[in-house]
Formats: structure tokens, C-alpha cells, sequence
């Protein structure tokens, strides 16, 4: 855990990336990568990120960074500039590590690292969640400065949430 880094994905990745689903798709059936279902073709799903990334609706704006230890594609993580807070929305945050790389402590340091591109793009604070159940995720969000807001729940995967503010400055 010596080069670690965000990376912002580039043609370059396509074997990394394929590498990277393949293991999500091992563990579940549901792999996806920046909300895109992980089938879709590599070009086809850059050309998606780069999209978000330059013509958010109402000045809303996505980016998406690879995690990577030297070569290797460790995590995803991803910032929304701007969030709709009255509609319970997930946070400005949100990513995954592969499985076989999680609590090896590349959570705190993706979120770290994302934290410092947050204050980059002048935000404030932040709001992030993670699954009520989901211990690793709740240790890396306080780690990381994160204060509980309240518990979301989402009726479309019958699912609690924790949500939580990190104020970027004070972390």
C-alpha cells in the first residue's frame, strides 16, 4: 500500500477495468461501476462518465476515480457536485473496493484521498451513506470526520442507511 492514488479512468484502464468486474461479478450478480451495469462495453461506459462529468443537469456534476495501488485497480469512488438533500438523496459519495482488496484499509484512504478532490471542487461539506449494517463503511466514514445525520431507508432494496455529514474543512 505503498503508491496509492486516484486516477481519473482513461482508455488505458479497459484490462484493469475487466479485471475489476470480473471479481464484483464473482461475489454478486449485481456488479456496477458508477451506476452502470458492469456488461456494458468499456468505451461505451467511459464515453458515459466523461458525459456526467462535463453536462450535469442543473449544474450537477459527476466525477469518477479509479483507486489504484501501482498498477492495480483497487476501488471506484465517485463525487456528485451537487445533491438534492430533501429527497433523501445517498450522499455526494459513493464507491466500492474489490472484494478480495476490503479491510485492508483502502476505504479510509479512497475517502481520504476523495475527500482532498471534494475541497478541490470548493465543497463545504458532504453528505455520504452507507448500509446500516455495513461496519467497515460506518468505521471509514467516522474515520474519515463523517457525523451521523439520520437513517434513510430505501424501499427499492428494502434497505437502511446511515447518513452522515463530513464538513471538509474540520476533518
Amino acid at each position: 500500500m505503498d503508491n496509492i492514488y486516484l486516477k481519473i479512468p482513461s482508455e488505458m484502464d479497459e484490462e484493469k477495468y475487466y479485471d475489476y468486474i470480473k471479481e464484483f461479478k464473482q461475489y454478486s450478480n449485481d456488479s456496477r461501476v458508477f451506476c452502470i451495469p458492469a456488461q456494458t462495453k468499456y468505451k461505451k461506459w467511459l464515453k458515459a462518465i466523461n458525459l456526467a462529468k462535463k453536462s450535469g443537469i442543473n449544474d450537477e456534476q459527476i466525477y469518477l476515480y479509479f483507486l489504484m495501488d501501482g498498477d492495480k485497480l483497487i476501488g471506484h469512488i465517485s463525487i456528485k457536485n451537487k445533491i438534492n438533500i430533501s429527497d433523501n438523496d445517498f450522499g455526494n459519495i459513493g464507491g466500492a473496493i474489490r472484494p478480495s482488496m476490503r479491510n485492508k484499509g483502502y476505504g479510509k484512504k479512497m475517502l481520504s484521498l476523495v475527500l482532498n478532490e471534494c475541497q478541490k471542487l470548493k465543497l463545504e461539506e458532504i453528505l455520504i451513506c452507507c448500509n446500516i449494517n455495513n461496519k467497515p463503511s460506518i468505521n471509514n466514514i467516522e474515520y474519515n470526520g463523517g457525523k451521523i445525520q439520520k437513517i434513510i431507508y430505501d424501499g427499492y432494496d428494502n434497505q437502511k442507511y446511515r447518513q452522515y455529514k463530513i464538513k471538509i474543512k474540520e476533518r
